[in-house]
Parts: structure tokens; C-alpha cells; sequence
């Protein structure tokens, strides 16, 4: 008989996000549950950008709630999340394997190392893609980074929007023509709300490479201990 997988806590903004990362990883077989660490985009936002302090404690309670239910292992699934925290001290302090996007960005690094151009970067707010180039910078020191936070894409995925209606709505393919005009030919989704746009976004911009994160978790988590 097959070992059961051990349950994997998922660490997460807003629980639309969290329950992303959930579905995500139910449906390569692992046992998830979620622990969102806000209950709105907009107070997300704020704790990120007014109050680590408090977003600190909040990821710690919610992964001491995991240890009482027996969870020994978890994810940060949320760049701006993991970006506002200092993850070496939340990894010292918690007390359990983490696995975050400072992991997948590691990886991410190895596959852009072998494009050419400038770098393009989507993020949830300027926090975010603050911290994407921030992760990838020490293992991209040749690249330079344009990037951009887009409050508005997010928040229309928390409300379940049409992928496609949604690009068209907040003006993101403009945006993604700047990129162009800049010289980038990779651009990375720096954020795990936007893994349903990856498609979207290459069929309207063919001549662009686009990452999303939420495969890289999934590829990491097979190689991973906590799988």
C-alpha cells in the first residue's frame, strides 16, 4: 500500500489565493490545507506596506495552528507575502521546513539565465515586484529588471473574473507592450494569483516568454522533503 503524503500547510495572502495553491497542490496528489493570512486584498496590502511586525506574528500563528494539527511542513504561497517577511528568521522561528518563492526564484534564475534581454516582472503591488528582482538579482547579476505592480489585476481575480475579459478591462497588454519597447523578452508573473493568465497572456503576446510560479512550486515540491 501506498504511504499517504503528509498534509503540507499553505501559507497565503487572501483565501482566494490560499485556495489556489490548495487546489494546486490536490491536484498532484499532496494533502493541503489552507491558512490565509488576511481576510481581504486591501488589508493584505496594508499589513505589507504598513505593518511587518503584525504580518510576521499572523504567519507565525498560523503555523503554530498547522503544528497543532499535526502539520510539519508548509509553503509560503504568496510573493508579496514572502517578500514583506524576512524569511530566514521566520524559518528559524517557526520551527518547521518552508517552502517559499526565494526557492522558486532560485530555480526560475537557472531557466532566464539563458534568455536574452531585459527582464519584465508582474507583480500584486510594488512590494512584490520589489522582491521578485530582489530574489532574482544575486542569481541574474548581468540583468537588468523593468517591473510593474498592478493592484487591479489582482483584485479581479479575487473576484473570479474572465482571464481574458479581465486583460482586456485593466490595460495589462499595454503594459506588457512597454516591455517590449524596453527590450525584454521574459516576463515573469510575479505572483501565484496569476497562474490562469499565463495562457491568456501568451496567445495575445506571442513574442514574449511568460513564467508563471505556480508550476515551479509544484516541480520544487516533487524534489522537495516536504513532498
Amino acid at each position: 500500500m501506498k504511504k499517504q503524503r503528509e498534509a503540507i500547510a499553505v501559507l497565503a495572502g487572501t483565501p482566494v489565493d490560499t485556495s489556489i495553491g490548495v487546489e494546486l497542490l490536490q491536484q498532484k496528489g499532496y494533502v493541503a490545507v489552507g491558512y490565509p493570512i488576511a481576510q481581504t486584498l486591501a488589508e493584505q496590502n496594508h499589513l505589507q506596506n504598513t505593518n511587518t511586525t503584525e504580518l510576521f506574528h499572523r504567519v507565525l500563528k498560523a503555523i503554530a495552528s498547522a503544528k497543532v494539527q499535526g502539520i510539519k511542513r508548509g509553503i509560503i504561497f504568496c510573493n508579496s507575502l514572502a517578500s514583506a517577511l524576512e524569511l530566514k528568521y521566520l524559518k528559524m522561528e517557526s520551527d518547521v521546513e518552508l517552502l517559499t518563492v526565494m526557492d522558486v526564484y532560485k530555480q526560475l534564475s537557472l531557466r532566464l539565465a539563458e534568455g536574452e534581454g531585459t527582464i519584465g516582472i508582474v507583480a500584486f503591488n510594488a512590494n512584490g515586484a520589489a522582491g521578485v528582482e530582489r530574489f532574482l538579482c544575486p542569481y541574474l547579476p548581468q540583468k537588468s529588471f523593468v517591473s510593474v505592480g498592478w493592484y487591479p489585476l489582482v483584485d479581479g481575480i479575487e473576484q473570479r473574473r474572465d482571464p481574458h475579459e479581465l486583460l482586456q478591462e485593466v490595460g495589462i497588454n499595454e503594459v506588457v507592450r512597454g516591455f517590449v519597447c524596453q527590450g525584454v523578452q521574459n516576463v515573469v508573473l510575479g505572483c501565484t494569483h496569476f497562474g490562469n493568465l499565463q495562457k491568456p497572456l501568451e496567445q495575445q503576446n506571442p513574442q514574449l516568454r511568460f513564467w508563471s510560479l505556480d508550476q515551479i512550486f509544484v516541480d520544487l515540491l516533487a524534489l522537495s522533503p516536504i513532498s
